[in-house]
């Protein structure tokens, strides 16, 4: 059985068929054409969107994250980041791009692993662009090979020993990091370090530094042996000295504690000498005082009885002599007597004394002794 022929379109098909076809045609062409004209585009984070006119060749810069729409026709949209980027040269790359080889100023060849971390100037973009286009050109372009070629000329500079010397490659990388930027600079980039992260020699001459590292080791534990044993040694002098200054000090302080000692006792006698020396000096003036006081009084009275002696003697030598006599004895009689009696009152009035007793027995001797010198005158 043979399929059944399609019947022939008319006319009128025909041109509603073209006018459909023309339609889409059309509806695609103004689609890409408002595709085309109107795109949008994101900005991230840590990225800077640019605006390329290409009739005037003016870059617009677009610093906030973000959508982005504008007009295909004649402007280009690029993004650059602004973050801190970094170029590895080290094993893990490989090829070409890999560690770093460069000879040593005495001769030998080392291996070392750069790390260049750098960002992009945002204020430059216009020349970033023009000079690298779209991507990240810029980074094989300008960063490594001027990388690699600054540090192979400028840790070429070190010696061997020297870079063990973490001090000494700080500098270079310090260099290393000035040269870079004054290079890179004019075309928007700059470096921010550059870090060794490791570096190696041959394997025959690794051996030979880790024998002289292992040598250097056993020289360095000797110094510090030495050092140690050095140090111990002042230790015990300083010890000694010490100790021995402890009992000088301690000799001096008994010393001068004797010596004070002595001068106390010494003092003590001086002063004792001096008190001893005043109170018999007192003494022997107020004796001397106390004998001419009593002579004084002995001349006095002496020189009293001599007086009397002498009126006595005036006295009879003159006339009536033996009347005087016997006043005289009468007055001595008159000398020891003692009145002894009763009173007698009449009417309030003592009128006489009634005699009691004898005179004393003592009185009698003495009246006796006296008649006795008399001769009973």
């Amino acid at each position: 059985m043979q399929p059944k022929r399609p019947e022939p379109m008319t006319p009128e098909q025909v041109r509603r068929r073209v006018r459909q076809i023309g339609t889409a045609v059309l509806a695609v062409i103004a689609l890409a054409f408002v595709l085309k004209t109107f795109r949008i585009e994101q900005v991230q984070g840590d990225e800077v969107g640019f605006l390329l006119n290409n009739i005037n060749g003016e870059i617009t810069e677009i610093p906030r994250a973000g959508q982005v729409i504008y007009c295909g026709l004649w402007n280009d949209f690029y993004t650059i980041e602004k973050r801190i980027l970094d170029i590895d040269m080290g094993q893990a790359i490989g090829g070409k791009d890999g560690t770093v080889k460069l000879k040593t100023r005495d001769g030998n060849d080392v291996f070392v692993d750069f790390t260049v971390f750098y960002e992009i100037d945002t204020s430059k973009a216009r020349t970033v662009l023009l000079e690298n286009g779209p991507g990240d050109a810029y980074q094989h372009r300008w960063v490594r090979d001027y990388a690699r070629a600054i540090c192979r000329y400028v840790f070429g500079e070190l010696t061997t020993e020297e870079f063990y010397i973490a001090t000494e490659r700080d500098k270079k990388m310090r260099q290393a990091e000035r040269e870079l930027n004054a290079l890179l600079n004019p075309h928007g980039l700059i470096v921010t370090q550059v870090a060794v992260q490791d570096f190696h020699f041959l394997p025959a001459y690794e051996r030979k530094i880790t024998e002289k590292k292992l040598a250097d080791q056993e020289v360095e534990q000797f110094k510090a042996e030495q050092a140690a044993n050095e140090q111990k040694k002042l230790r015990y002098i300083a010890q000694a000295k010490g100790e021995m200054q402890n009992a000088l000090t301690r000799f001096d302080g008994q010393l001068q504690q004797l010596i004070e000692q002595a001068r106390g006792k010494a003092d003590r006698a001086r002063l004792e000498a001096k008190a001893y020396a005043a109170r018999v000096r007192l003494e022997a003036d107020a004796e001397f005082h106390k004998r001419k006081n009593d002579a004084e009084a002995t001349l006095a009275r002496l020189s009293a009885e001599a007086a009397g002696v002498k009126a006595l003697a005036d006295a009879l030598a003159h006339e009536g002599a033996g009347r005087n006599l016997v006043a005289l004895e009468y007055a001595r009689r008159l000398e020891g007597l003692r009145l002894t009696g009763v009173p007698v009152l009449v009417e309030g009035v003592i009128e006489q004394f009634r005699h009691s007793r004898a005179e004393p027995p003592d009185r009698e001797r003495a009246a006796a002794a006296a008649d006795a010198k008399t001769g009973g005158r």
